[in-house]
Parts: structure tokens; sequence; C-alpha cells
């Protein structure tokens, strides 16, 4: 083949319709996968440290923009469509967005879809190297590689103007100066409190209530915390968007706001409390607090609309790596932990809980389970048969394990760990 051959076979249109191969590949497992695949995209962008945040919103944000975006590609390659035609999706332009106003520049943009691209190429070699033989395999990848590689482009260099637009935009704006003071006090960095409260327009020095509300849109979340600052009587909140799908809020008053008085409204919106603290410290301490409560809430998935911290402080500190968390929880309680006797399992589980809860004693751990004191002793002893060891050695890893077994139950289980949540 002539050099001249190999110039003309580059650059000939891209093909449009996908091959048989490829087209069962996306009917049979890329598209009934493909809030999966996102999912993956989305933690592998953030193990490389690249997406602008590691916040549970900002994990979220990132999740949208690859679920939107992976849908669209299927879809456009299913129906035979151009990639050079393709248009961003609104996550991904409301994405884009959020990278300016967090002072991404457009590398940190590309970098993202780059991570994106590869390990979605991955995920789509490995497929089709299972079903295929080479000679086919490598004409279905090549057709595939084509595709994703154009479809990126297109978008990319349509996201590159939003983002030059929204960062052009957050640089004039006072807004830029407010997030530089807010970002500075969160960091920990010194703040003098006067600065602070002219350049936020909330004075850092009183007593604070930090929140976190997601699970609407941001009119919604906005019209929420005016409605707790009303109910706190503490005047106008600060608040500040994490991400694109939270709020974060401030409820200041020279008099500690009373977190107590908080209850969710109905329509979706979720909130976590912190603790209610003074000054500039306390100010991102509470902030932080919130945070913890937010996560926990979501990693375990818990039913109430409302948490606060100090009910999840404990869960919080334990559950800071979910991952080794659930390792931890399978490697301490055995078949304990649900086995195929969920039921029996969670039965027991209650027990041994109320039994530590009640110090250690067989009469009173009946008495409040509504059970013979026999039937308490006989799923001790079924415990310490489960776990092949005596509940007097790694009591405090066991009871842990008990702890987070509770957390990462079904939601209708949870609201039993939060009594002054659920009483709301």
């Amino acid at each position: 083949m002539t050099i001249d051959a190999l110039i003309d076979e580059d650059v000939a249109p891209v093909t449009t319709v996908p091959c048989l191969e490829v087209r069962a590949l996306i009917d049979d497992v890329l598209a009934p996968a493909a809030g999966e695949i996102a999912d993956r995209l989305a933690r592998v962008i953030h193990r490389h440290d690249a997406a602008p945040g590691d916040d549970a919103g900002t994990i979220a944000d990132t999740l949208a923009s690859c679920e939107a975006n992976v849908r669209m590609q299927l879809a456009m390659w299913r129906n035979g469509q151009d990639p050079s035609h393709a248009e961003p999706p609104e996550a991904a332009i409301a994405y884009a967005r959020f990278c300016a106003r967090e002072d991404r520049s457009l590398a940190d943009l590309l970098r993202i879809y780059h991570i994106g691209q590869e390990e979605l190429m991955r995920i789509v070699r490995h497929e089709l190297a299972s079903r295929l033989p080479a000679e086919t395999m490598f004409a279905a990848l090549d057709q595939v590689c084509t595709f994703v590689f154009t479809y990126n482009d297109a978008v990319l260099v349509r996201l590159e103007e939003v983002h030059r637009r929204e960062r052009a935009t957050a640089a004039r704006t006072t807004v830029a100066r407010r997030r530089r003071m807010l970002a500075a006090i969160l960091a920990g960095e010194p703040a003098d409190p006067c600065d602070a409260a002219d350049c936020l327009g909330y004075d850092v020095r009183r007593h604070h209530l930090g929140v976190v509300l997601w699970g609407a849109e941001p009119d919604r979340l906005g019209a929420e915390a005016a409605r707790l600052a009303s109910t706190l009587g503490t005047g106008a909140p600060l608040t500040e968007p994490l991400g694109g799908s939270a709020l974060a809020a401030w409820f200041g008053g020279w008099e500690p706001p009373d977190p107590a008085l908080v209850r969710p409204a109905d329509g979706g919106v979720r909130i976590a409390l912190g603790t209610v603290r003074p000054g500039v410290e306390g100010f991102r301490a509470t902030h932080a607090d919130a945070l913890v409560a937010r996560r926990v809430s979501r990693e375990c998935r818990l039913a109430d609309p409302a948490v606060d911290y100090p009910a999840l402080a404990l869960a919080g500190l334990l559950i800071a790596d979910a991952e080794r968390a659930r390792t931890f929880v399978a490697d301490e309680l055995g078949a304990l932990a649900g086995g195929e006797r969920p039921d029996a399992m969670h039965r027991l589980r209650m027990t041994l809980e109320t039994y530590f809860a009640e110090l250690a004693s067989v009469a009173r751990t009946a008495r409040r389970l509504g059970v013979h004191e026999n039937t308490v002793s006989y799923r001790l002893q079924r415990v310490c048969e489960i776990r092949g060891r005596p509940l007097t050695e790694r009591t405090l890893e066991l009871q842990a394990a008990l702890r987070l077994a509770r957390l990462f139950s079904e939601p209708e289980t949870d609201a039993d760990l939060h009594p002054r949540c659920t009483e709301r």
C-alpha cells in the first residue's frame, strides 16, 4: 500500500452504522449496563484525582456527566448517527461550568474526558475480546475507537466554549472574591472576621449551624434554606452550591440556633445538620460536620430525610473508607452478617446489640426484647458458634462491626439508629 493510499484511508469518513458485532454488544451488554459503566468511569476519574473535588456532591456530578455522555454515545452509535455532530448533554454542560467555577483549567476538563474515554475503551476491548475471534475483534474495535474519539472531540470542542465563557464570567464578578474567601476559611487559612463578614455578607463571629441540602433542583434547595432560616429565626443564611446537586448553608445567630427546630419539608429535599459551633473555626467545623452526616446518609442509604452529625459522628469515622468498612464487617461477623438466612442472622445481631447495650445482662436483654432469658442465652451461644470465638474476644471490634452492619442494612431498619431524627 502506498503512502497516498494510507493518507486517503486515514481521512475516510467515520462509519456511522455499527457492524453487527458492535450492534449486538450495544444491545446485549453496554446499553443495559450504562449506569454501571458510568459509575465505573466516575470512580476511575476520581481515583486519578482529576475531578474538581472528592466530596459526595462532586462525585454525584461526575457520575451524572459520565452517564449522560455514555447514554448519548450509545444512542447515537446504535442509530447510526454521525458522532462529529454530537452536542454535549445538559449534565456535561453543567459539569463543564462547575469545573470553570472551581477554577479548573480547560486542560483539567480535557484530562477528565481522556481518562473516561480510556476506561470506556478498556471495557469495550474486554467485552469484544471475550466474544469475537481476533480478526473480527480488531475490525470491530477499530470502528469503536473511531466513533468514541470522534464523539469526544466533537463534544469537547463545544464544551471548550462553555468553559471559557463560564470562567470569564466568574472572574469578573464579586462571586469570585466571595468564593475565594469562603474557600480560604474552609481550608483553615487565617481570616480577619470583619473582612470575612464584609466579603461574605455574613458575620462569622456568631454561632453557626452548618447544613447541607440535596435531593431537589437548585432553586428548590435555595427556597428550603430560606424556609429553614425563618424557622430558626437567624435571618438570611449564607449559601454556596456544592457542585450542581447540593447546597451548603450556614445559619448564624448571636444566640446558638436550635437544630431541634429543623423539620424537613415535603418535596424530596434531604438535610444534613452539623453541630452548632462559634466563631470562624466553628463556621468551618460545622460545615465539615454536615458533610460527614450527608456522606453517611448517602453511603448507608438512610431513609430519614433529615440527619444530624451528633447522631452519626461515630458512623462517620467508621465508614471513612466504606469499602474497607464492609470488608471489616464481613471479617468480624462472618455468616452473622447475612449469609443464607438473613432474617435469622438479623435477629441474632439485634439480640447481641441489645446485650451489649444492657451491659452484658441476659436478664435486662430478655426484658427489653420481650423474650425468655433462655432464648437470649441460646442466641448468644449461636453467635459464638457462628463466629468461632467467645464474646469476650475482640469485643470492641465486634460492637463496631454490629454498628456498621446496621448502617449498611436496608433503609427501613436505619431509623432505629437515629431516635432524634426519627422524631421529626
